[in-house]
C-alpha cells in the first residue's frame, strides 16, 4: 500500500470513528532528507503528519481503558485531518464525572477542556481550557465544536440512564501568554456563553440536544 493510500485509509478510519481499525496501526515516519522533489515532500510530510496523529490517538486510547471514547474527525488546513476525542466514564462513582475532551493533531498544536458532569444537576462544568500554543486557533475550534461533541456524549450518558447535559459553566480565566481577557470574553460570547463581572460562564443549550 502506498503513502496516498494509506493517508486514505487513515482519515477515513478517523471519519468512521473505527476505534478497533485505529488501534490496529503501526506505521513508521518517513524521512525525506533525501528527496528533491516537492511534491514527494508535500506527500511525505503530509504522511507523517497523520502517523503523528494516529500514534496520538492509540496512545490516548490505550490510556483511556474503562472510559466510553468519542471521536470527531474534521478537515482542517487543505488535506489535514484534526481529531476531537473525549472520554468520560459513566461508572465512575463521584458526585462529579470527570469529563476529558481534547483536540489531538499531527504536529505540536494541541488544546483541551478538563470537565466535570454533575448529573442531577445537567450540568457540566469546565475546570481548565488551554492550548499548548497561542494564536493557532485550535481553542476555538473545540468551542466552535463543543454543542456538537456535548450531543454525542448525551448519547453516551442516555445509555446509562444519567441526565443529559443541558448546561454548561465555568469560570474564565485568561492566560496571558496565550490570550488576553477581552479577547477570551469575546471568544466565549461568540459562542453563546454569558459571561458575568466575575467572569463567570454560563451557556444553556438547545432541547433538541
Amino acid at each position: 500500500m502506498n503513502s496516498i493510500d494509506i493517508i486514505s485509509k487513515i482519515k477515513n478510519d478517523l471519519i468512521n470513528k473505527d476505534i478497533n481499525a485505529i488501534q490496529k496501526y503501526k506505521l513508521q515516519l518517513i524521512k525525506d532528507c533525501n528527496i528533491r522533489d516537492t511534491q514527494d515532500k508535500e506527500l511525505i510530510k503530509c504522511y507523517n503528519y497523520h502517523v503523528k496523529l494516529m500514534r496520538k490517538i492509540k496512545k490516548y486510547l490505550k490510556e483511556s481503558t474503562g472510559y466510553d471514547i468519542i471521536i470527531n474527525a474534521k478537515e482542517h488546513q487543505e488535506s489535514d485531518l484534526i481529531t476531537l476525542i473525549s472520554k468520560i466514564n459513566p461508572n465512575e462513582i463521584n458526585i462529579g464525572i470527570s469529563v476529558d475532551i481534547r483536540l489531538l493533531t499531527g504536529s505540536s498544536n494541541e488544546s483541551y477542556m478538563d470537565c466535570t458532569y454533575y448529573s442531577n444537576q445537567s450540568t457540566i462544568y469546565i475546570n481548565d481550557f488551554r492550548s499548548s500554543m497561542s494564536n493557532r486557533g485550535y481553542g476555538k475550534i473545540i468551542l466552535d465544536n463543543l454543542d456538537e461533541i456535548l450531543e454525542d456524549l448525551n448519547k453516551t450518558l442516555e445509555k446509562y440512564d444519567l441526565n443529559k447535559i443541558m448546561i454548561i459553566k465555568g469560570k474564565m480565566i485568561a492566560n496571558k501568554h496565550i490570550i488576553s481577557e477581552e479577547n477570551l470574553k469575546k471568544m466565549y460570547i461568540k459562542y453563546g456563553f454569558e459571561v458575568d463581572n466575575s467572569n463567570n460562564i454560563l451557556k444553556v443549550l438547545n432541547e433538541i440536544m
